[in-house]
């Protein structure tokens, strides 16, 4: 029988399970310090809206792992301390689970496992940085749809236009609904599927009027914005394959060594609106990250940020030396 339990109640006998598990005294106060990162996140990001264990789902573990994230960001933790601190949570949960019956949500979880040190190593570096989109390639992209004769072109343009102008996710787009649309007061309602939260934005006028197309064009039953030629909400298979379409013969791919994805869009958009210094409160309100601290890696620099450094000994170097 599952037992309601708050974290301050369930972390006093942890200790003690550690011991009975056969940890040394130096491991069971590595874990119990570990555990403090975790109860700093309950309290300071989730603003205590967990109350008692068994509520946690998956969604909230997402969240501390993106969190955890943040801390390689600041260069405060190295891949292998936050893999180290999430390996200490799914033993946390193990003892929820024997201790007082709640469900063990992370028996599957592979996250933090030893192979995922070496492939973030792996990925060091110039990979590590999100990649961006340039705003030549995004018109070039976006006139490739509008000027096909594809019969669902309105609907692909206005999913890019949606990730372009919002940086919405794939599950924020699939997710989008008529009634989550205000023309009138220029509003949208977005849900953001990964992080359990969601808000109203100012509905952007690119959008709107890709929007407007779109409604003229669909049916009235239709209660998802994007639909399939068979008339069922669009599936991730699909919206993939159109995404892919439309890379391809938008024929920008070649301007990037990684793959073009949708979440690079995402980066785009967050890119962009810190180079025209936007607060990252008013970012994260489309974004729909639960902290700001999740910005911090687009605060990367690019070649086009150097040139006031390139340009530094412009004045007092000759050029006749060369």
């Amino acid at each position: 029988m599952t037992k309601i339990i708050t974290y301050t109640q369930a972390l006093k006998k942890f200790s003690h399970f550690l011991y009975v598990e056969g940890c040394a005294t130096s491991t069971a106060k590595a874990y119990l310090s570990d555990m403090q990162l975790f109860e700093y996140f309950l309290k300071h990001k989730l603003k205590n809206k967990i109350r008692y264990l068994n509520n946690l789902t998956t969604c909230e573990i997402q969240q501390y792992k993106d969190f955890l994230f943040t801390y390689i960001d600041m260069g405060k933790y190295d891949i292998t301390t936050i893999q180290r601190k999430f390996n200490t949570l799914k033993t946390f949960f193990r003892y929820l689970n024997k201790t007082y019956g709640i469900e063990n949500i992370l028996i599957d979880d592979r996250w933090g496992n030893k192979g995922m040190a070496k492939k973030f190593k792996i990925r060091a570096g110039e990979d590590s940085l999100p990649l961006t989109i340039d705003s030549s390639d995004i018109n070039t992209l976006l006139k490739c749809i509008s000027s096909s004769t594809d019969k669902l072109k309105y609907r692909d343009l206005t999913i890019f236009i949606m990730l372009i102008t919002t940086g919405a996710r794939r599950s924020d787009v699939l997710s989008l609904k008529w009634s989550h649309i205000n023309f009138y007061k220029d509003e949208l309602r977005l849900i953001h599927i990964k992080n359990c939260n969601g808000g109203i934005v100012k509905l952007p006028p690119l959008l709107k009027s890709a929007l407007s197309k779109l409604l003229a064009l669909s049916s009235f039953t239709d209660e998802y914005v994007f639909m399939s030629r068979q008339g069922n909400p669009l599936s991730e298979s699909a919206f993939n394959d159109l995404f892919h379409k439309w890379i391809s013969k938008s024929n920008i791919q070649h301007h990037y060594t990684r793959n073009i994805i949708p979440h690079a869009f995402r980066h785009t958009f967050i890119t962009d609106c810190i180079r025209k210094d936007i607060s990252s409160e008013k970012i994260i309100e489309y974004t729909g990250h639960t902290s700001s601290d999740a910005l911090i890696v687009y605060k990367h620099l690019v070649p086009k940020d150097h040139e006031s450094i390139a340009n530094l000994h412009t004045d007092t170097l000759s050029s006749l030396y060369l």
